[in-house]
Parts: structure tokens; sequence; C-alpha cells
């Protein structure tokens, strides 16, 4: 093992915060493009199906049983930040962690085996008829089962290690994966090449991962796991495991719900949310992991000021921009989706209820990537508690909604819970995050104003944004779409610059530290 030299948690030197930003945006949009090419390539060969429904029923199963994921790596991430004083300790203590995630995910594998023998989850929540699908779908998944901790802690640790370039490769390795399988294995495997790419993409990122960190000094080995739930973080770790086994199972509840509204209803929610997804993945991503060692930094530090200024400029230079950008797609569902998806086994139904959930969908980008980077600032505080209460209350009215639409059979009100549970998230996360910096002074006229200032604008977003007539011709629909698109984003983009000048001028003369 290397001699106890601290490893610069900045990552490379001189790589300040604008640099680390415009590279992780820029592995961002080549992500965009092959998440896209992969829902491309997805509707034309499975349309909206009740195949591809059991698919992402028994990801969501999945996802249920690896409930220690999220928790395990946010509970890592600030131990490993503060031991990084020394190579020795961080070096243990990353293999502890790394081993406990192993032993989780065998432990997960373990039960997911015992569901399918059994044949219970699959009948109880696979689509009518399907459950057989379902249980053969969750047999493909076993390996992802097992890795699924394990990925999300080695991640962890390269946020840590503030590895921007490495973060946004891992981010790649999805996309790049599943277009890999559904063009050499889709025409043999059918829909089981999609769980192949799932498999393959986690074996890949602990790969890749486990590399980094070795060209760091950090060896990974196979260790005693019980030091990987350090004193400090056995809180937290607790709180966003009960929390996230909420959130998962809103998530099951969810498919399970639109399984029982018709064949095809999953498939075309999930058409709806991927572009959805991948806005928020393509802003949040890159933002938390940049943000997240300088959220860290900042409340060591006790600089109130500045990270009441941070979640200031969060609100107006993410926030406001995204909302005008999600009127235009609310505005234009119908033509957005048919230049996206229609094609081979994508109709004109799948369309029509794609386009449908597109338009409830859309707005949950706003308060999702608000939510999820501030999440990051209560993470660096330590502020479990609050954690748990914006989880559980997202969870809370999330099934709420689900359950009172399908009890009902009003799938509109189950299709509005993502948009309702991310608002209620964002709303309490800012709060909470706001409340432990307000001895850096009162903000409240501040933010008051601003709130009249954002309203303005999105006002003159309502006022001109256009409907592009729909027409059978993809090409022309998707040129008229560019052009009104363009169009709109420049005028709401100068009232935007109109309204903010001050604020833009002061950001862009200002050096910005790492």
């Amino acid at each position: 093992m290397s001699q106890d030299v601290p490893p610069d948690p900045r990552g490379a030197p001189g790589l300040r915060m604008r640099s680390r930003l415009s590279v992780s945006f820029l592995f961002s949009i080549v992500a965009l493009g092959i998440g896209f090419a992969n829902q491309l390539l997805i509707s034309a060969r499975f349309g909206t199906s009740s195949g591809l429904d059991g698919y992402w029923i028994a990801v969501a199963l999945v996802n249920v049983l690896g409930f220690y994921a999220v928790p395990l790596r946010d509970a890592t991430v600030p131990v490993f930040h503060d031991v990084l004083g020394s190579q020795t300790d961080a070096a243990r203590f990353a293999s502890a962690a790394v081993s406990l995630s192993l032993l989780l995910g065998l432990s997960g594998g373990l039960l997911l085996a015992v569901c399918i023998v059994t044949g219970q989850p699959a009948s109880l929540l696979g689509p009518p008829g399907k459950a057989s699908q379902l249980g053969a779908m969750l047999v493909w998944l076993l390996p992802a089962a097992i890795l699924v901790a394990t990925t999300e802690v080695l991640a962890g640790l390269l946020v840590a290690l503030d590895m921007v370039v490495r973060q946004a490769v891992l981010r790649l390795v999805p996309p790049v994966a599943t277009c890999l399988s559904l063009v050499l294995l889709g025409g043999r495997l059918g829909i089981h090449a999609l769980p192949v790419a799932l498999v393959a993409s986690s074996v890949a990122t602990v790969a890749i991962a486990v590399h980094a960190l070795a060209g760091r000094g950090f060896r990974i080995r196979l260790t005693d796991p019980r030091h990987a739930i350090h004193p400090k973080a056995r809180r937290m770790f607790a709180t966003l495991v009960i929390v996230y086994v909420f959130a998962q199972l809103h998530v099951l509840l969810e498919r399970a719900v639109f399984a029982r509204a018709g064949a095809g209803v999953v498939s075309a929610f999930q058409y709806a949310a991927a572009p959805v997804t991948a806005l928020i993945g393509f802003l949040s991503g890159p933002l938390s992991s940049a943000l997240w060692p300088r959220f860290l930094r900042l409340h060591a530090d006790g600089d109130d000021a500045r990270l009441a200024a941070l979640l200031g400029n969060l609100m107006i230079f993410m926030g406001l921009p995204l909302a005008v950008a999600c009127i235009f797609v609310f505005f234009n569902s119908g033509s957005i989706v048919h230049v996206l998806y229609s094609r081979g086994d994508f109709g004109t139904e799948s369309t029509r209820i794609t386009a449908t959930a597109l338009a409830f969908l859309i707005f949950t980008a706003v308060p999702a990537c608000l939510s999820q980077v501030v999440g990051r600032l209560l993470n660096a505080q330590g502020n479990h508690r609050a954690m748990g209460m914006v989880s559980l209350a997202m969870a809370g009215a999330g099934m709420t909604l689900l359950t009172i639409g399908g009890s009902t059979g009003n799938y509109a009100v189950a299709m509005i819970h993502w948009f309702v549970a991310n608002t209620i998230g964002a709303v309490l996360t800012l709060y909470l995050a706001y409340n432990p910096v307000r001895a850096a002074g009162s903000r409240l006229t501040t933010f008051a104003r601003g709130g009249v200032q954002m309203a303005a604008v999105l006002g003159v977003a309502l006022l001109v944004v256009p409907r592009v007539e729909f027409q059978e011709s993809k090409v022309s629909l998707l040129l008229q779409l560019t052009a009104h698109f363009a169009l709109y984003a420049g005028i709401s983009g100068v009232a935007f610059a109109l309204v903010y000048r001050k604020r833009i001028l002061g950001y862009m003369g200002r050096s910005v530290p790492a």
C-alpha cells in the first residue's frame, strides 16, 4: 500500500468548477444522444407491448430488493471524503464498503431467486395472464440484482474523489450497453436483450470504477464489511434504508397499477418518462457530481453565505430555464412523441397514450432536478432527518394518488403522481436546506423578489409559446418544432436576460473558485 499521502479530493489540479461542469455536461450530451437512439430502437422493435411492460415491472422489483444500494452509497460518500487525509484508512474503508455491498448483493440475489422459484411476486405484479413472462425476465436480471449495490458504492467513491471524467464515463456505460445489446442481440434474444444490457453495464461499471480507484492508489480488496458503516453514518444509513424502501415500493406500485390499466400502458408511461428522466439526468447528474464535493467543503468551512447564494443561483439558472422548456413540450407533446417514437410497432394508439403521459410528466423535470441537486446539500450537512422527511413525503403523496387512480379507474389522477410527489419533495428540500443557512442573514425578501421575477419570465413564455400543427411527415414536423422552439427560446431568453441582467453580468465577471 502506498504511503499516507492524501490524494487531492478535488481531482485534477487546476480543474475549476466551470471546467468540471463543462466536462460533465459534454458527457451528458453524448449519453443523451445514445439514450435517444436506444429509445428509437426499443420503440420500433417492441412498441407498447405486454412484454416490455414485464421488463419494466421486473426492473422495479429488482430495485425494491436492492433497497440498500443508494442508502449505502450516500452513507459512504461523506465518510470516505472525511478519511481522505490518510490514504491507508481511506483504502481500508473503501474496501470494506465494497465488501459490504457485495455481501448485501448476494443476499438480495438469493431473495430474488426465492421470488422466482415461488412465483408469487410475478403472479401478483405481472400484467394479467403474463406472470410466467415476468418470472423469466427476473431470471435474466438476477446478476444485475447482485451487483446493484456495488455499482452504486463504487460510483459514490469516485464522487468523493471528485473524479469528474470517470463519473461521466460511468454515466455513458448503461446507454452504450443498451444500444450495443439491441443492435447485436435484439434479433436473437428479443425483449431479453434489455436485461442482458443491464447486466453488462453493471459489470462494466464495476470494472471501470475499480480501475479508476486503483489509479489513485486505492486497491479494492475483500475485507471485513462491518467497518463500512461508520458510527457517524449509521443513523443516516438506517434512515435512508427506510425511506428508500418506500421510494421503490412507490415505483413498484406505479407499474402494478398501470399494468392493470391495459397492455402497453406501463410501456407508454416509460416512453414518456424517458425524455423527462433524460432531461433530469442531463442537468442534475453533472450538477450533483460537481456540487456535492463543493457542498461538503462549504459546509465543513461553515460558509453559510455562499451556500445560501448557491441555492438562489440554482433556482434561477437551472429551475427557470427548465420550466420554460417544459412549457413548450407540454403544448407540443403529441408532435414530439410522433417524431420520437412513431415507427415500426409503435402505432397510433401508442402515440396517443404516450403523448398524454408526456403532458402529465414533463413538468416533473423542474422539481426533480432541484430536489436531487439540493438533496446533496442535505447529505453534506448530515441532515438525515430532513432527507427522511422528504423521501417519505414524496412516496406517501405518490402512492396515495396511485391508489386513488387505480381503485377508481381514473388513470389521469394516477399519472400526475410523479409531478405532485416531486413538487412536494422539492419544496421540502429547499426549505430544509435553506433553514440551516439562515444565520448568514435573512434572505426572505430576496427570495420573494426572485419569485416575482420568475413569474414574469414564465408569463412571457406562456404568452409566446407556439403550438406546432401536426402532420404526418416527420422531417417537416421536426423542422417546424425546431424553428418554433428556437424562436420561443429566443424570446424567453431575452426576457430572462432583461430580468436577471445584473446577476448574469456579475456571474460572468466573477471567477468561480474550485
